[in-house]
């Protein structure tokens, strides 16, 4: 009740300016009310400037992995400075360097063979042989090389994390940096990677990762991507055996989300098929190294 009138029949025109006369009008429109808001107005735009500097950032980092970067550069890149040698990296990197030449028969011999240190593992002999042959004893250029693998490493998980989220492409890259940078800070990561002879071994996530992508970039199996899928997958499983049987989960949670050609059940068996052949190779080929280096050591016994 206002003057015994209810409120509710009290009209709001007064609460307008033209509810007024002229030099009433020009007063309230000049009042203190109008420059109280500006407070609010600056923060407003503070807040639309802020809100667009952050989605210019996330359109970059969509563009160029900034924070995976940042965050190798803060864990990885200093250790060439600081990091040397350790256990098996004298006797299967340092070794050869002083009886044999750069990319000669002779080194390539130290690292790819059944009576080698590496037997069922060629491919990483392999990589040992290029990091011996380019960096030779030079604990720093080793230590530079483990470090570009986790780079490497991270980036091509980065990339395969950002192809399976479905959502909107600036904060799935966003979600797939805070894994990676996980996966790189790790206690576990950090020391094994400290370790250039084990941290090698990369090469066999780089594969397999490289393998995961490749079939969400396609919808359907062709003759060019199961060659190229089950040459990844044989890479990575003889660079190192971590990965053994894990493209199988992998196809049928693909399957199970309907991603990449799995969303054909033909499809699937095809690449489960393929997959089965993938893995069987390096399994035989490691019994097979095995069985030969039985008989070397026989016939080095009946030498003696």
């Amino acid at each position: 009740m206002q003057n015994g009138v209810p409120l509710e029949r009290v009209s709001l025109s007064c609460l307008q300016p033209s509810h007024y006369p002229e030099a009433d009008r020009n007063r309230l429109q000049k009042s203190p009310i109008t420059p109280s808001a500006a407070p609010f107005e600056g923060f407003s735009v503070g807040s639309a400037q802020y809100n667009a500097f952050a989605l210019r950032a996330l359109s970059w980092n969509a563009k160029v992995p900034l924070l995976v970067i940042s965050a190798w550069a803060a864990l990885y890149a200093r250790r060439p400075f600081h990091l040397g040698l350790y256990s098996d990296d004298w006797s299967t990197l340092v070794e050869p360097v002083h009886s044999t030449t750069p990319f000669s028969l002779d080194r390539l011999h130290y690292f790819v063979g059944y009576n080698t240190s590496y037997g069922p593992r060629p491919l990483l002999g392999f990589t040992a042989f290029l990091g011996s042959s380019l960096f030779g004893s030079s604990a720093f250029g080793l230590q530079l090389l483990s470090a570009l693998l986790v780079l490497t490493a991270a980036l091509s998980l980065r990339s395969w994390l950002t192809r399976l989220m479905p959502s909107s492409p600036m904060y799935r890259n966003l979600v797939a940096d805070l894994a990676v940078i996980s996966w790189m800070a790790m206690p576990w990561m950090l020391g094994v990677t400290a370790w250039p002879t084990m941290a090698q071994t990369l090469m066999a996530q780089i594969l397999f990762t490289e393998a995961a992508r490749l079939l969400l970039a396609h919808e359907q199996c062709s003759s060019s991507l199961m060659i190229r899928f089950a040459a990844l997958l044989v890479g990575s499983y003889l660079t190192y055996e971590a990965f053994y049987f894990e493209v199988f989960p992998l196809i049928l949670f693909y399957a199970m989300c309907q991603l990449g050609p799995t969303k054909n059940r033909r499809d699937t068996a095809a690449l489960l098929a393929i997959a089965s052949c993938a893995q069987a190779i390096p399994i035989a080929f490691n019994r097979y190294a095995r069985v030969w280096v039985v008989l070397l050591r026989r016939s080095f016994r009946r030498s003696g």
